[in-house]
C-alpha cells in the first residue's frame, strides 16, 4: 500500500482518510519479512521474525510506521537492553532494515527519517569459554548417566499438576539422539543449530567430514574426529 498523498492542507477528512491508511509498523514489519526474508539465509529469516514479530511488534506494532519517532524507539532499545543489551542491538539493527526498506520501496513519505538512527548501541563483549581436562571428563560422565542411568527429575510441586506425578524415585533418561548432538558439538566445535539443523545428506561417513553449506562463513568442511581435543572445546 503506497502512502496516500491525496489529502490537500485544507481537507481534515482527508487528512484522517490518509492516516488510516498509513501502514503500521506491524504492517511494515509483514512486508519486509515476506520480501526479504527469502533473500536470506534461513537461520538469519528465522532471526529477523524473533526479533521482529516477538519482540518489536508486539511494543510498537500498532504505530504508524511514518510515525514512530526516534524517542519512541529509543525508549524500545532501552527497555529490551535492560536485561538482554545483545538482543536489543539485534533487534534495532533489524527494525533499520525495515525501515529503509520501507523508504526504498516508497511505502513511507519521503520525508520521514529513518527513527532507528544515532541510537548508541549497548557495548557487546565476545564471550569464550574452554573447558578444562576435568571439567571434559565431567561432562563425559553425566552423558553416559543420563542416557543409562537417568538424572533426576526436578519437580516444582507449586504447579498445580505436581500433585498428579508420582511418588518415589523420579528419573528421566536423556534421548541417545540429544546426548549424541552434545558429543558432536564438543567433538567439532560446531554452532548449536549447525548441528540440529544437519542433514544426513551434508556427512560424508567414507572422509569422516561434515559439509555445513549454510554456516556463517559458507559452505564449511568440519573434519571428525574420535575424541575431542582436550581442553580446546569453546562452548
Amino acid at each position: 500500500m503506497l502512502f496516500s498523498t491525496t489529502a490537500l492542507p485544507d481537507d481534515p477528512a482527508g487528512k484522517i482518510a490518509a492516516e488510516r491508511q498509513a501502514l503500521t509498523v506491524a504492517n511494515l514489519v509483514e512486508r519486509f519479512l515476506e520480501s526479504e526474508g527469502p533473500k536470506r539465509k534461513a537461520g538469519t529469516a528465522r532471526l529477523y521474525s524473533h526479533y521482529l514479530r516477538k519482540l518489536a511488534v508486539p511494543e510498537i506494532g500498532r504505530l504508524k510506521a511514518h510515525a514512530v519517532t526516534n524517542d519512541r524507539m529509543r525508549a524500545l532499545h532501552s527497555k529490551i537492553g535492560a536485561t538482554r543489551p545483545v538482543t536489543a542491538n539485534r533487534v534495532l539493527a533489524a527494525l533499520s532494515g525495515v525501515f529503509e526498506f520501507g523508504l526504498d520501496n516508497k511505502l513511507l513519505p519521503e520525508t520521514v527519517l529513518n527513527p532507528t538512527r544515532r541510537i548508541r548501541k549497548f557495548g557487546e563483549t565476545p564471550r569464550e569459554r574452554y573447558l578444562t581436562t576435568e571439567e571434559l571428563d565431567r561432562l563425559g560422565a553425566a552423558l553416559r548417566e543420563a542416557e543409562t542411568v537417568g538424572v533426576p527429575w526436578r519437580v516444582d510441586l507449586t504447579k498445580q499438576t505436581a500433585k498428579h506425578i508420582p511418588k518415589g524415585d523420579r528419573l528421566t533418561i536423556v534421548s541417545s539422539f540429544a546426548t549424541a548432538a552434545i558429543r558432536l558439538l564438543l567433538f567439532t566445535g560446531c554452532r548449536l543449530r549447525e548441528i540440529l539443523h544437519l542433514r544426513w545428506s551434508e556427512v560424508d561417513f567414507e572422509r569422516g567430514m561434515l559439509h555445513l553449506p549454510d554456516s556463517k562463513s559458507g559452505n564449511t568442511p568440519v573434519r571428525l574426529t574420535h575424541t575431542p581435543p582436550r581442553g580446546s572445546v569453546c562452548l
